[in-house]
């Protein structure tokens, strides 16, 4: 899995959840262990979850023009966003 370093950001692409509203992300997250959901933003034209992941903080966006993405300021934190990213339903 390659992270992209944007920023000071480490981001990771889920154009799976482009189209996912806001309720699916949250039923979603809600149902996978060790997740909590610190914050939520609204902005004009994105969704943006601060969540904590073992012990991490990961952010989850989802808007127009780049789309659904997650990604870290931490680069120890890589580990944990990849294992989090493989038990995401994907479809």
């Amino acid at each position: 899995m390659e992270f992209l370093k944007i920023k000071d950001y480490w981001t990771y692409q889920l154009p799976e959840w482009d189209n996912y509203e806001k309720e699916v992300f949250e039923k979603i997250l809600s149902k996978l262990d060790y997740i909590s959901i610190e914050g939520y933003i609204m902005a004009p034209e994105a969704d943006i979850w601060k969540i904590e992941y073992k012990g991490h903080i990961l952010r989850i966006s989802n808007d127009l023009v780049h789309g659904c993405e997650i990604k870290t300021n931490d680069i120890d934190s890589l580990p944990l966003m990849e294992e989090l990213i493989r038990k995401l339903p994907l479809e």
